[in-house]
């Protein structure tokens, strides 16, 4: 298993569309981060509910869940989920390449 961390999001241009974009990454060092463990509790919680989906490399699509809390320093809680997969992009430190789908909420 592998740790994806969140390290952004961004709601889309036009409000009517109704998603979001996700970032990842591949360290706790890049990931974004909340100032209080409840913080980072409360916004998995809405990140579970968006069935976010990322690919492998082979293009086989997997549904993040089980989103969980590692604090990385002192008031600093990140938010990761673990995949079965090494993700398209988590072998490099950036970000990977958001991906907008009108189905799904999307990273791959």
């Amino acid at each position: 298993m592998f740790k994806t961390y969140i390290s952004r999001w961004a709601h889309r241009e036009k409000p009517e569309e109704h998603k979001i974009d996700y970032g990842f990454c591949s360290d706790a060092v890049s990931a974004a981060f909340w100032e209080t463990e409840e913080d980072a509790q409360n916004d998995a919680v809405i990140f579970e509910r968006h069935h976010i989906v990322i690919h492998s490399a082979q293009g086989i699509p997997h549904i993040c869940s089980g989103f969980k809390i590692e604090q990385r320093a002192p008031n600093e809680f990140v938010i990761f989920y673990e995949v079965p997969f090494l993700p398209v992009a988590a072998a490099s430190p950036v970000d990977t390449t958001l991906v907008r789908d009108d189905n799904d909420i999307t990273a791959s």
